[in-house]
């Protein structure tokens, strides 16, 4: 068995991968990232890194990936790893090589990027990965410790018959132009160093975002102004389906009832019906949504369906 640095080449084998060991759960799912992996990677930062770990036949057992990048922490900037994308297959001595690996990685980062914190997240009820990551008692385990939980809410209409939405006299909504750049950038990067892991909004890596982020520009912002045309609040929704799309392998009993329920009703306003099995789905997500002192997602690895998560951290 082997441990090596993925390649461009490496892209159709490791799509295959994915589509065949989805993550555990309530609500088993996967990311279906065709037709190239590496480009949420590239969203995210210029530096990242995958690896695969290959049997003595060259099938693949194993990926992992991490990403480089600034973060805040403490109040001061500095840069953090996100590390994502984990799925091994059941083998006892494939675990405890792949763990000796990550932990070789990171002090190599330590040693030539100055990284000291990195950070993941998992499902919560994935028992195996929480077991595994958290849970273990053996030697030379990762230092990780549980960090924070979260849920996610996916919004799919409007909580009344309302045809418009209500806003405050105060407040007025525009959407962002090229003359609110500046603004807008000094806003997110304020409101994102008051969180641990918040991205860093320099000029250089907000121009990059808009330049790099399929189907993304300064024209997807929403901007809360007030009386005065300060910034108050901001979102930009963002379909994510050229990079990421979410299927979810099986319905677990609660929701199929839902589905029963919600397609004996569909015909009758109209709407499509729920499909039998779990199909693609195309999220829209708001990488950049904040309000005062609301926590903006501090990367688009963060996007998940409804449920709960929880995060991870390790120095």
């Amino acid at each position: 068995m082997q441990i090596r640095r993925a390649r461009p080449a490496d892209n159709p084998r490791i799509l295959d991968f994915l589509t065949q060991h989805a993550m555990q759960g309530a609500l088993p799912l996967r990311f279906d990232r065709a037709p190239d992996y590496f480009a949420l990677h590239r969203c995210h930062a210029t530096d990242h890194r995958t690896w695969l770990a290959e049997g003595e036949h060259g099938e693949m057992k194993g990926i992992a990936s991490l990403v480089v990048r600034d973060g805040y922490l403490m109040e001061r900037v500095q840069p953090v790893a996100y590390l994502g994308d984990l799925r091994l297959v059941p083998d006892r001595r494939l675990s405890r090589a792949w763990m000796e690996e990550v932990r070789a990685r990171l002090a190599d980062l330590e040693q030539d990027a100055g990284v000291h914190h990195a950070y993941c997240c998992m499902i919560r009820d994935n028992r195996l990965a929480a077991q595994s990551l958290l849970g273990s008692r053996r030697a030379g385990r990762l230092a990780l410790s549980h960090w924070r939980g979260y849920s996610n809410v996916s919004v799919y209409g409007r909580r009344s018959w309302r045809a418009a939405p209500r806003t405050a006299d105060s407040v007025r909504i525009v959407q962002a132009q090229p003359h609110h750049a500046d603004a807008l950038r000094h806003f997110l990067d304020a409101e994102s160093a008051r969180q641990p892991f918040g991205c860093v909004f320099s000029e250089a890596e907000f121009a990059r975002r808009l330049q790099t982020w399929p189907d993304f520009g300064i024209g997807s912002f929403l901007l809360a102004l007030d009386g005065q045309g300060n910034l108050r609040g901001c979102v930009a929704p963002w379909d994510a389906g050229r990079i990421k799309r979410i299927v979810l392998e099986r319905f677990p009993p609660s929701v199929q009832a839902i589905r029963l329920a919600y397609n004996a009703l569909a015909p009758a306003f109209g709407a499509p019906g729920s499909p039998r099995q779990a199909r693609h789905s195309r999220t829209s997500i708001s990488p950049t949504c904040t309000c005062g002192n609301a926590i903006p997602p501090c990367s688009p690895h963060c996007s998940m369906p409804p449920g709960q998560a929880c995060a991870a951290a390790m120095r």
